[in-house]
């Protein structure tokens, strides 16, 4: 199941794009719209830690999840440095996506 189907699934409204241009130049024209972007490591034309590196400049409050099934250029501690909210390893598990999202939109989390 995909991240959106999965978010969708937990009742959030998601607006999806494939690649980080297209979603860089989306949020530029929607920046206060947006509650929360989450990217992969791997997107065409940008890597997901730049895109969100170039979100944060455009709106420093925007909190950024990045999921990874594979990295050496980012790890949880690497994304904590670069002041995302959230770091997902894939494959994606409704339960490890969903309580990152609560997390990095400051809900609370129950039962952790």
């Amino acid at each position: 199941m995909s991240g959106k189907k999965m978010l969708e699934g937990l009742g959030y409204t998601v607006t999806a794009r494939t690649g980080s241009l297209e979603s860089l130049e989306l949020f530029r024209s929607n920046r206060e719209g947006v509650d929360l972007a989450i990217t992969d490591t791997t997107v065409p034309h940008m890597p997901g830690d730049i895109l969100a590196q170039e979100m944060m400049k455009i709106r420093p409050d925007i909190p950024v999840v990045i999921t990874t099934g594979h990295s050496r250029r980012i790890s949880e501690k690497k994304a904590q440095e670069l002041g995302l909210k959230g770091f997902v390893m894939k494959p994606l598990i409704v339960r490890d996506q969903a309580e990152t999202v609560r997390k990095a939109l400051g809900d609370e989390v129950k039962g952790s």
